[in-house]
Formats: C-alpha cells, structure tokens, sequence
C-alpha cells in the first residue's frame, strides 16, 4: 500500500546512497541497484533514464546530488524544469521521491576527461510502496562488464559530487 512518509528519506536509503561502494564490493546485493530518473519532456511527456549509485549520492535525509551526461534528456529536462521524481525499489518496499533541482558546476573527471552535469537535489515528498500481497525482491539491477574501470569512474564521480557547491545554501 503507498502512503506519503514526507519529507525526509528512510535512514536506510541516505545509508545505501552515502556510503562508498567499495571495489571489492562488485557484485554484493545492492551495488547493481538502479535508480529510475523521470523527467518531462518540453511537450509534456514522461523522460525515463536510470542512474547507478555511481552517479548519485545523499548528503543527507533531504538533500541529494545528481550526476547526470550534460547533453542527455534527462539534464536538459532537469535544468528546464528544476523537479523530478527518483523510483527505486529497497528493503522490499518501492519509493518514489519528488525532488526539487538546482544545476552546478559541470563536474569534471580527470581518469577520462569527461564532464558530467551535477545537480543538487532538495526532497519534497517520499512515498512509499509495500505491496500487502507480495514481497518486492528488486528492481532494475545490471551487470558491470569491466567493474575496476566503473568503480574507479564511480569514486571518481561520488568525490565530486561531494565536493559540489551550490550558490544560496
């Protein structure tokens, strides 16, 4: 049953989306989770792209930071808009998070060369989902084909998705 748990996420989600996933850690339960991103497009239609726990992480019970490829639709919406909702399903339980976005600096990552657009997320609403007929057993979960190469790039991206400052607060 879905029912609004306010403002603040569950301790246990700020605890998945803080720590750092440790190399060794590749293929534990959890680390291949992925967070759904919906966005609106400009005519008004749902954008669905996925991130990693590489690519986002909790500062707190509120406030998020996303890091997202600059030119995709998913950032293009974000900016545009300044609010999306993130989906993940956790501890048998799906919630669906409505954030409020700021834009800032263009993360830069040395290993590659790229840059990745950096948001800061505010956490609006929380809902959660636990179905009384059935136990959620996951959600959308991957396989990483080169893990060394991405979790270099994802304590990479985590660093500086810490250290991101936003004007304001």
């Amino acid at each position: 049953m879905a029912r609004s748990i306010g403002n603040e996420l569950p301790a246990a989600i700020v605890s998945l989306l803080a720590a750092d996933p440790l190399p060794d850690q590749a293929d534990a339960d959890g680390l291949d989770l992925t967070i759904l991103v919906l966005t609106t497009t400009p005519d008004g239609w749902p954008h669905l792209a996925m991130v990693s726990l590489g690519e986002i992480i909790a500062v707190g019970p509120r406030a998020l930071r996303l890091a997202l490829w600059p030119n995709s639709t998913a950032a293009r919406n974000l900016w545009r808009e300044q609010r999306m909702t993130l989906a993940l399903v956790h501890d048998e339980a799906a919630y669906s998070v409505r954030c409020a976005a700021r834009r800032g600096a263009d993360l830069v990552l040395p290993a590659n060369g790229g840059q990745l657009a950096c948001f800061g997320l505010r956490v609006d609403d929380v809902v959660e989902d636990v179905p009384p007929d059935a136990t959620l057993t996951g959600g959308v979960r991957f396989r990483l084909h080169n893990p060394d190469t991405t979790m270099r790039r994802w304590q990479q991206t985590r660093a500086a998705l810490r250290a991101a400052r936003f004007s304001g607060g």
